[in-house]
C-alpha cells in the first residue's frame, strides 16, 4: 500500500466526488452518472519486470436485484490449460510468429492479494473481504460484501494486485524494451438483472463483456519511460531514485491501457471534425519507424472525421497509436490501439494494408469502446460493424478492391494483394469446406482463429450490410446515429440490436437474425440465361459479345436491345437482390442499369418497357429494354450477399492475364488473385517443392510456365524447366481441382534434354501420375501441405533416376502402380519448427518392366521424425533445437533399382546415381544452433528479411539393399549446413531457406551439395 498515502489520497478523493454529485445532483454530461469508478495506483518496475496495481473501485447497482458480491474479470490470472499448448502454438503459427515468442509456459501472471472495504451506504468503511476465484472459470474473482448492495445503492472497495511480466509478446509483458498490461486490471464483470457475467479469457481473442469505466490513475515508473495510456497526462512529477509519477485527467473507456519503453518516440497529428472541433492524435513508434508512424497518424486522422459523421463524435478527448509487440497485427483499447511492431516495419509499398488495418481499429472506439458488447458469444457486433466500416471507408476513400501493395514503377508485375480478395480468401476457403459458422456463438466454439474470423468478422460484416442494403444509405445511418446515442457507454447485445431495428422499421426481422446471425446458411444467386436482342430482331450471343470485347469492337450507336434473363437462387436462403446492366458501348460507358429480383409477385418495370416475373423454385426472369447492348449482366452486383458461388453471379466470365518477368508461388494463391476471376499467368518461372509426395516428388526447376488460377476451384499450368534434381530439360503439365475437404491433382512431364553434369540416364522418359487428396487438418500456409491428410493415387513413370554406379540389381524401364498415402506433419511453426513430428506412410502395389518384361511390384515407406527445443533450463543450450528421423523403404522384386540412397532431403552423402536398391533404411539426427536470433536483416524495402539463422550440424546413416543383399554396406556422412528463417511482406508468409555440405565419411565419393526450401525434414 506504500505506507498508506496513495490509498488515503484516493479514498479522499473518492468520498468527495460521491459526496458532490448526491449533494448537487450534478453528473458529467460525457458518460452516465451510473458507470462505475476506478482509481488506479500503479508500480511499474521494468528492470525485474512487476507491477503491483492498488484500485480503488466504485460500483454502483443500476439492476433490479440486490447482491452480495462483487466478481471482477482478472485475466492475468489464466494459465495456459493441459493440453491447449498446440492449440495455442498454431495460432500463432497462423500469424506467422514463433510460438515460443508469444506463450509462456509459466504459470498465472497475476494474483489478487487483497481486497477490503472502503465505502458502503455512503458511509466510510475498512473491511477485509474474502474472495476467490470461481471454480469454473478461473479469471473471475469473487469478492464477498458483508451486506447487500440494493438496488440504486453504491459501494466502494479496495483491490490489491501483483503481476509478473512474462518475456513473451502479447497483452501482458514485456519484449525488446517494450512494457505493456493492456486488459490487465481488474475489471467488474458485466451485470444485469439475472446476477453478474464474468466471461472466461479466450487467449486468441478478446472476450471483454464489461460496462464501460470512469479512470483516473497514479502511475509510478523509471524517469527514462515514455508512458502510454488512454488518458491525458494531468502532471508528471520526478521522484528520487529515477522515477517519476504521471497523473492522469478522467477518462472514460472499457479499460486503461498502460504501456511504456525507454525506445518510444512521439509524433503528433490532429483529426479536423466538420463541426470545428479537433481530436489530438499522438503515435508512440520506435524512431527507425518513422514513416509509418506518419502514415498511422495520417490514416486514423481521416478515418475519425467519417466515423464521426457516421455514428457520432469521437468518444474521448484524443487517441494514442502505439507500437508494440503483439502478433495479431492490431489491438483496439479504449482510447488506444496497440500496433505490431511487424506492421510498423513492413514495406512502404503496402501502405494499403496498413490503411485498412488503421481504420478498423480506429472504428472500434466507437463499436467497442463507446458502444460495449459482449464480446465472449457476440464477438460480430463490434468486428463485424468494425470490418463493415472500415472496408466501406476504403471503399469511398480508395476505391473498392484496391491494392494492398502499391509497386514503384518498374515492378508492377509483382504479385498483387488486393483489398477485397484478403477480405474473402478465407472465407471462400471456409464455404468451399463446408464450414461456415453463425456470426454470434461463444468463441470457444469457433474453434480457432480462422473460424471465428469467418464467422463473426466476415458473415458478421455481411450481417450489417444487408441491413443497409434493405434500408437504404440514408435510413440506414440515421438508425445508426440513433443507436450509438441510445446506448453510448453502455453494452449493445445482439436482443437489443434486433429490437432497436424492429422499432426503427416497424417489421419483424427475427427470419434475418436467425438466418444471418445464428445460422450458417448463405444464397447461391446465378445467372442462368441470356438472350439479346438488337431492335431488328437479330439475337446477340455471349459468343458475339466476346469476339467483340476481344477484337475490341463496339456496337454502333443508337437503337434499343431487349434482353431477357433468367437468374436462380440455389442454396439456402432467398434474400432479395439486384441484376445490373452495364456497357462498355461509347456514349454508355459508366451507365447501370439495375433492376430488383426474389420478389414473390411480378413487378412492372415502366420505365424499361420491361417486368420481372416470378417462374417458381427461386428463378426469377427479367425482361428489360435497354439503350445499349449489355456487356455483363450480374446478380447481387455489388457482392452484398453472402453468396457461395461469386462466379456465376456473372453472364460473362471475368478474366485477368498477367505477364510477368518471374513466376513464383506467390502468383498463384487466393491472397493474391481475383477470387471472382480465372487469373492468367505467364513468364519465367521458379518453383521447388515444399514438401515429399509418395508417388514422385518434383524437383525444383527454373523455366517459363503459363499458369491458369482459380481460386478455390482450379490451378493448373504448362512449362517447360530446368530440373535442379535430375540436370535436365523437361516440358510438363500440372492441374489441381479443390474440393470439400479435399482435392484431385495431376501431374505429366516428360525429359527433352540432358541430364548433364556427370550424370547419365534415359532420352526421353515421361512421367506422370493423378491422385485424390482427403485434407483431414488443412494449414494455414500458402504452400506446404496440409497438417494432416491421406491420398488414393495412381502413377506412370519410366526411370528418371541416372544410371548407378555400381551394377547391383536390375533398373527397370518403367512402373505403373496405385497405392494409399497418410501423413501427420505437426512440426510448428511449419516453416522452422521449435516442436513437433512427422509421420509418413505409403503402400502402394503395380507392374514393373524390366527389359521388356512386366512383373508384379509393390512398394511400402515409413517414416518418423521429430524436433524439439531445448528449455529454458538448458543453460547455454538453451534454443538449441535437436531433430532425428528414421525412414525405411521397401519394394518387390527384391532385384529391382527402385531407390536411390541419397538425396537433399533424404541420405545427404551421395547424389542419386551412388547407390541404388530395392530397398532402404535412412537414420537421420541433426543438431540447429541460432546464429542470429529474432533479427530484422531485411531488403527492398523489407519485402524479404531475415528473422532467424541458425548453423547446423548433422550425421546421415543408411543403407541400400538390392537382391537380398547390401550395397557396399552402410554409409555414414557428416554436414553441415545454414539455415535462414526468412520473412515475406513482413508478416505475410514465412519459410526457412536451406543449404547444406555433406560427405561420406567412409566411402571415396564426392563432398555433396544442396539447396532447398523448408528443414530437410
Amino acid at each position: 500500500m506504500r505506507d498508506g498515502v496513495p490509498i488515503r489520497w484516493l479514498l479522499v478523493v473518492r468520498i468527495a466526488a460521491i459526496a458532490a454529485c448526491l449533494l448537487s445532483g450534478r453528473v458529467s454530461a460525457a458518460e452516465p452518472p451510473v458507470l462505475p469508478r476506478y482509481d488506479l495506483d500503479l508500480t511499474l518496475d521494468t528492470s525485474l519486470h512487476k507491477a503491483t496495481l492498488h484500485q480503488v473501485v466504485s460500483w454502483t447497482n443500476t439492476t433490479k436485484t440486490p447482491t452480495d458480491h462483487l466478481i471482477f474479470n482478472f485475466y492475468p490470472h489464466y494459465s495456459i490449460p493441459k493440453g491447449e499448448y498446440v492449440r495455442l502454438a498454431k495460432t500463432l503459427e497462423m500469424l506467422r510468429l514463433q510460438p515460443s515468442l508469444g506463450i509462456d509456459h509459466s504459470s498465472r501472471h497475476g494474483e489478487i492479494t487483497g481486497a477490503r472495504l472502503l465505502v458502503v451506504g455512503g458511509k466510510p468503511a475498512d473491511i477485509a473481504l474474502a474472495f476467490a476465484f470461481e471454480d469454473n472459470n478461473a479469471t473471475a474473482v469473487r469478492v464477498s460484501l458483508p451486506c447487500f448492495v440494493n438496488p440504486g445503492e453504491t459501494v466502494t472497495v479496495e483491490v490489491v494486485c501483483e503481476m509478473t511480466l512474462p518475456n513473451t509478446q502479447g497483452r501482458l509483458g514485456y519484449w525488446e524494451g517494450v512494457t505493456f498490461l493492456t486488459n490487465s486490471t481488474p475489471v467488474l464483470a458485466f451485470c444485469d438483472d439475472t446476477g453478474w457475467r464474468p466471461m472466461p479469457f479466450v487467449p486468441w481473442h478478446q472476450p471483454w463483456f464489461n460496462e464501460a469505466g470512469v479512470y483516473r490513475a497514479r502511475i509510478t515508473l523509471p524517469e527514462n519511460e515514455v508512458l502510454a495510456t488512454p488518458a491525458a497526462t494531468k502532471s508528471e512529477t520526478k521522484l528520487p531514485n529515477g522515477l517519476k509519477l504521471v497523473e492522469t485527467e478522467e477518462f472514460v473507456g472499457r479499460d486503461f491501457a498502460v504501456l511504456c519503453s525507454q525506445r518510444f518516440k512521439e509524433f503528433t497529428t490532429e483529426a479536423k471534425l466538420e463541426n470545428g472541433k479537433v481530436v489530438p492524435l499522438r503515435c508512440l513508434a520506435f524512431p527507425e519507424h518513422e514513416f509509418y508512424a506518419h502514415e498511422i497518424l495520417r490514416i486514423a486522422a481521416e478515418a475519425i472525421p467519417v466515423y464521426a459523421k457516421w455514428f457520432g463524435p469521437y468518444p474521448g478527448s484524443q487517441f494514442t497509436l502505439v507500437e508494440s509487440f503483439f502478433g495479431w497485427n492490431g489491438n483496439e483499447c479504449a482510447g488506444l490501439v496497440m500496433i505490431d511492431e511487424r506492421v510498423f516495419a513492413m514495406p512502404h509499398l503496402a501502405i494499403g494494408y496498413v490503411e485498412y488495418l488503421v481504420s478498423h481499429e480506429t472504428c472500434h472506439q466507437w463499436w467497442y469502446n463507446l458502444i460495449g458488447t459482449n464480446g465472449y458469444s457476440e464477438t460480430f457486433m463490434d468486428e463485424g460493424a468494425a470490418t463493415y466500416f472500415a472496408h466501406k471507408l476504403l471503399d469511398q476513400k480508395l476505391g473498392k478492391n484496391n491494392d494492398f501493395m502499391n509497386w514503384p514503377e518498374g515492378f508492377k508485375w509483382m504479385p498483387s494483394l488486393k483489398r477485397e480478395n484478403y477480405r474473402y480468401s478465407g472465407m471462400y476457403s471456409a464455404i468451399r469446406n463446408g464450414e461456415m459458422y453463425p456470426a454470434a456463438q461463444p468463441l470457444p466454439d469457433y474453434h480457432s482463429l480462422f473460424g471465428l474470423f469467418t464467422g463473426a468478422y466476415d458473415r458478421g460484416s455481411k450481417v450489417f450490410g444487408m441491413i443497409e442494403s434493405q434500408l437504404g444509405e440514408a435510413a440506414y445511418f440515421d438508425f445508426i446515429r440513433t443507436l450509438v446515442a441510445k446506448y453510448a457507454w453502455r453494452v449493445l447485445q445482439v436482443k437489443d440490436f434486433k429490437r432497436e431495428l424492429e422499432e426503427y422499421t416497424g417489421r419483424d426481422w427475427s427470419e434475418f437474425f436467425d438466418r444471418w446471425v445464428y445460422g450458417k446458411g448463405m444464397t447461391d444467386w446465378a445467372v442462368e440465361k441470356v438472350e439479346i436482342n438488337a431492335a431488328d430482331g437479330t439475337r446477340i450471343t455471349r459468343w458475339d459479345e466476346l469476339k467483340d470485347q476481344m477484337l475490341g469492337r463496339k456496337p454502333a450507336p443508337g437503337g434499343f436491345y431487349t434482353a431477357s434473363v433468367i437468374v436462380h437462387q440455389k442454396r439456402d436462403y432467398l434474400e432479395p437482390t439486384e441484376v445490373s446492366f452495364t456497357t462498355t458501348q461509347p456514349g454508355f460507358e459508366g451507365m447501370n442499369v439495375r433492376v430488383p429480383v426474389g420478389m414473390s409477385t411480378p413487378t412492372e418495370l415502366p420505365d424499361l418497357s420491361g417486368r420481372v416475373v416470378p417462374l417458381g423454385n427461386d428463378q426469377w426472369r427479367v425482361d428489360v429494354t435497354l439503350p445499349f447492348a449489355p456487356d455483363q449482366i450480374m446478380v447481387d452486383p455489388d457482392r452484398v450477399l453472402l453468396d457461395s458461388d461469386p462466379l456465376n453471379n456473372s453472364w460473362q466470365p471475368t478474366t485477368h492475364f498477367r505477364v510477368t518477368p518471374c513466376q513464383t508461388m506467390l502468383d498463384e494463391t487466393p491472397l493474391t488473385t481475383d477470387y471472382t476471376a480465372w487469373n492468367f499467368t505467364a513468364g519465367p518461372w521458379v518453383w521447388g517443392p515444399s514438401y515429399l509426395d509418395p508417388w514422385y516428388t518434383r524437383s525444383t526447376m527454373g523455366g517459363v510456365r503459363l499458369g491458369a488460377y482459380l481460386p478455390q476451384n482450379v490451378e493448373a499450368g504448362i512449362y517447360s524447366a530446368f530440373r535442379t534434381d535430375f540436370n535436365d530439360l523437361v516440358v510438363g503439365a500440372d492441374a489441381t481441382w479443390s474440393l470439400e475437404h479435399g482435392e484431385v491433382g495431376l501431374n505429366w512431364e516428360r525429359r527433352i534434354a540432358g541430364p548433364w553434369g556427370g550424370l547419365s540416364g534415359d532420352s526421353g522418359p515421361e512421367r506422370l501420375y493423378g491422385y485424390y487428396r482427403n485434407i483431414i487438418k488443412p494449414t494455414s500456409s500458402m504452400y506446404m501441405e496440409p497438417v494432416m491428410y491421406q491420398d488414393v493415387f495412381a502413377t506412370y513413370q519410366d526411370n528418371f533416376l541416372p544410371y548407378p554406379r555400381q551394377a547391383n540389381g536390375e533398373r527397370y524401364d518403367h512402373l505403373t502402380m496405385a497405392g494409399y498415402h497418410y501423413q501427420w506433419n505437426m512440426y510448428t511453426p511449419y516453416w522452422d519448427p521449435e516442436m513437433g513430428f512427422f509421420l509418413d506412410l505409403v503402400g502402394a502395389a503395380g507392374g514393373a518392366d524390366f527389359n521388356g518384361s512386366t512383373v508384379g511390384m509393390a512398394q511400402g515407406r515409413f517414416e518418423l521424425a521429430g524436433v524439439q527445443q531445448l528449455p529454458d533450463w538448458a543453460g547455454p543450450l538453451e534454443g538449441w533445437r535437436v531433430a532425428g528421423r528414421i525412414v525405411a523403404m521397401g519394394a518387390w522384386p527384391n532385384y529391382g533399382q527402385f531407390y536411390s540412397l541419397g538425396s537433399d532431403t533424404l541420405y545427404r552423402g551421395f547424389d542419386l546415381a551412388q547407390r541404388q536398391g530395392n530397398a532402404l533404411w535412412v537414420g537421420n539426427a541433426e543438431v540447429r544452433i541460432p546464429l542470429a536470433r529474432n533479427i530484422e536483416w531485411d531488403a527492398l524495402d523489407h519485402v524479404v528479411g531475415a528473422r532467424n539463422i541458425w548453423m547446423v550440424g548433422f550425421y546421415d546413416v543408411g543403407e541400400v539393399y538390392a537382391n537380398g543383399r547390401s550395397v557396399d554396406g552402410v554409409a555414414h556422412a557428416l554436414g553441415a549446413g545454414l539455415r535462414v528463417d526468412i520473412a515475406l511482406f513482413s508478416f505475410i508468409e514465412r519459410a526457412t531457406l536451406r543449404f547444406d555440405v555433406a560427405k561420406t565419411v567412409n566411402a571415396a565419393t564426392p563432398v555433396q551439395f544442396w539447396f532447398g526450401i523448408q528443414q530437410a525434414f
